[in-house]
């Protein structure tokens, strides 16, 4: 009957254990809702982040994505509003205005060949007023030199100069008193003028 009484302590010594056992288990239950909680918070926060980043990244990849005009469709454009050259200015001719410019009353030539001929006259019929209109000053006064010993001055032919002027070759008369026979020969340069139109512009030669 005493034996017993060992079984007893020994059941009442394991009832520590259990108990011990019964607390550890409500704690280690009340650790696992914690972690659960924490492991969802740092996925939601990493899924967050994410979509953070991916936001971010999204403008950039739009923006490259607009392509950028090549710069040879941007030739025709420039193109269209680049001004028209300017035409190349006619180059100067030698011919005289077909026209008096206004407010000049004198006479005018179209040709050398008028000039001259209108020279001529004046000269065999001492206009000095009309030999001003179609003389230079210098070339004046050698066509007054020679009037002592040449007179009937008639025009013969004109030839152009490269330069755009004229040699214009007259025939004239001897006077009776130098006993010479035949004729003589003037030469004379014509040039071109606004008026009056052609003229005398160099006296050359007389023999």
């Amino acid at each position: 009957m005493k034996t017993s009484a060992p079984h007893r302590e020994k059941a009442q010594a394991q009832v520590p254990g259990r108990l011990a056992g019964d607390r550890a288990a409500p704690y280690s239950g009340r650790q696992g809702p914690a972690l659960r909680r924490l492991a969802m918070l740092a996925a939601a926060a990493f899924t967050a982040a994410l979509a953070t980043g991916c936001a971010s990244h999204t403008p950039s990849a739009h923006v490259a994505a607009k392509p950028r005009p090549p710069a040879a469709a941007q030739q025709p454009a420039a193109a269209a509003h680049r001004p028209a050259a300017e035409p190349a200015a006619a180059p100067a001719s030698s011919a005289s205005p077909s026209t008096a410019a206004p407010g000049y009353t004198g006479p005018h030539f179209d040709t050398p060949q008028a000039a001259m001929i209108y020279l001529a006259d004046a000269y065999n019929a001492g206009d000095l007023t009309a030999l001003h209109h179609v003389t230079e000053p210098r070339a004046f006064s050698r066509l007054m030199s020679m009037r002592s010993d040449a007179f009937n001055l008639r025009l013969k032919y004109c030839t152009p100069n490269p330069r755009g002027d004229f040699t214009c070759y007259f025939r004239h008369d001897f006077p009776a008193s130098e006993h010479k026979t035949g004729h003589g020969q003037a030469v004379f340069i014509a040039a071109p003028a606004l008026n009056p139109g052609w003229y005398m512009y160099q006296f050359q030669s007389c023999d």
